[in-house]
C-alpha cells in the first residue's frame, strides 16, 4: 500500500503545550538517514498569549540518553527568526552542526522571558493527532519511545522528560536546501460542507509522479465514521484527470453499521485491478452509494493541515495533495487532504517488477 495515511493510528484532537513556565519544555526528535548539516528548524505555535519577544523563544539542539533529551547542548539559537504568532510556523536559522546518520537528536524549546513567563508565553503544537510506527527510513511520526519527529515535554526542567511520546509537527532545513519533517499540524474533523451524504463526495487529489512507473491499484483504504443512519453503504471512487473523469468504484461496504461513530480504518476492493500512469492526477474519495440521505445521516472523515511553503509541502506522499470535495461541482484545496492509502495489486504492484519506489508518509 502507498499513499498519505497513518499505519497504525489517526484521531482528531491535536495537542498543544503551553511554555508558561521557566522549567516547562517541549522537545521534538529527529534520527537523520544519511549525514547532514542542518540550517534550520520550524515549529508550530498555535497562540500566544501576553508579549513573548523573539528573543524569548530559544530553540537547543541536544543529544539523548535513555531514549530521552541528555539536556546537554550541542548548539543553542537563543533567539527565532520572529517573535511567535498565532497559528504560524516559528523558525529559528543559523544551525550548522553536522548531524550524524542514525543518531537520535532531540530539539528542546524554551521560553526565557524574564520579566513573566507565565503572563508572556507561546503555545506550541505538541502533537498532530497521527499514530504512526515503522522503521526509521520510511515514517514520519511514531508511537514508540524512539520514534522519528516524536515529542516529549517536561514541566520540571532537566529530567523531567517522563516516558509520553506523540508525533510533534516540526520541519527541519539542511545546508544543501533539503527539508525533513512532519509537516502536519492539525487533524480535525470534516467540516458541515464537507459530509458525505446526498451526491456530496470527499477525498484528495494528488499528481501521480511523472518519472514513477504505472500502479496497479485493487483497491482504497480511508477512515470513516457515520452520524445517525445512512441508508446508503460507503464506497470509494478513483476519478482521474484535472477535469476528474471517473475511473472506478469500489464495491460498498457490507452493511451500514459495518461504520460506526468513531472514526476507523475501512477497505473496499475494485471488481478488476485498475491501473494509474505516471503524470496521471488522481482524485480519491468516499462516497454514499445511493446519492441519498440528508444532513443527520452521513459519513465523514478527518482532514490534516500542513504547511504550504514549497519545500516542507513537498514532504507529503506525491509531493503534494489538495482536498477535493464534490458537490455537483469541484472544489480543490491546497493545504488540506483526507488520508487515504490505495492497495496495490498483490501479484504486480507496478507494470515494472524491478522498479523501487519511495513514498513518504503522513
Amino acid at each position: 500500500m502507498i499513499g498519505p495515511m497513518a499505519l497504525s493510528g489517526l484521531s482528531s484532537g491535536s495537542a498543544t503545550l503551553a511554555l508558561n513556565a521557566a522549567n516547562t519544555w517541549l522537545a521534538g526528535s529527529y534520527i537523520p538517514p544519511t549525514d547532514r548539516t542542518l540550517a534550520k528548524v520550524k515549529l508550530y505555535c498555535t497562540a500566544v498569549t501576553g508579549s513573548p519577544i523573539a528573543a524569548d523563544c530559544v530553540c537547543i539542539l541536544e543529544g539523548h540518553s535513555a531514549l530521552v533529551p541528555d539536556d546537554v547542548s550541542i548548539q543553542t539559537i537563543s533567539v527565532a527568526d520572529a517573535a511567535p504568532a498565532a497559528a504560524t510556523w516559528q523558525q529559528w536559522s543559523g544551525f550548522t552542526t553536522a548531524l550524524t546518520a542514525g543518531r537520535q537528536y532531540w530539539f528542546v524549546f524554551k521560553n526565557v522571558n524574564v520579566t513573566d513567563p507565565t503572563a508572556n508565553y507561546p503555545t506550541y503544537r505538541s502533537s498532530n493527532g497521527c499514530g504512526i510506527s515503522g522503521s526509521v527510513q520510511d515514517i514520519i511520526g511514531g508511537t514508540s519511545t524512539i520514534g522519528v519527529f516524536t515529542k516529549k515535554h517536561t514541566t520540571t526542567g532537566a529530567g523531567g522528560w517522563g516516558t509520553t511520546s506523540a508525533p510533534i509537527p516540526m520541519i527541519l532545513e539542511f545546508s544543501d536546501g533539503s527539508f525533513d519533517g512532519n509537516c502536519v499540524h492539525n487533524i480535525a474533523v470534516l467540516g458541515s460542507g464537507d459530509r458525505v451524504y446526498g451526491t456530496t463526495e470527499v477525498g484528495t487529489q494528488f499528481t501521480y509522479p511523472a518519472n514513477f512507473p504505472t500502479l496497479k491499484v485493487r483497491g482504497v483504504v480511508m477512515y470513516s465514521s457515520k452520524s445517525g443512519t445512512p441508508t446508503g453503504k460507503l464506497q470509494y471512487k478513483i476519478y482521474t484527470g484535472a477535469s476528474p473523469s471517473l475511473l472506478a468504484t469500489t464495491a460498498t461496504i457490507n452493511t451500514v453499521a459495518d461504520i460506526t461513530g468513531t472514526v476507523g480504518g475501512h477497505a473496499l476492493y475494485f471488481s478488476s485491478v485498475q491501473s494509474i500512469s505516471a503524470g496521471t492526477v488522481v482524485t480519491v474519495v468516499m462516497d454514499n452509494a445511493l446519492d441519498s440521505d440528508t444532513s443527520g445521516n452521513y459519513y465523514t472523515t478527518n482532514e490534516l493541515t500542513y504547511d504550504t511553503t514549497a519545500g516542507p509541502a513537498a514532504l507529503n506522499a506525491f509531493g503534494g495533495l489538495s482536498k477535493a470535495v464534490y458537490t455537483g461541482t469541484w472544489a480543490v484545496t491546497a493545504g488540506t487532504y483526507v488520508p487515504f492509502k490505495l492497495i496495490l495489486d498483490t501479484d504486480a504492484e507496478f507494470a515494472a517488477s524491478s522498479s523501487v519506489i519511495r513514498v513518504g508518509i503522513i
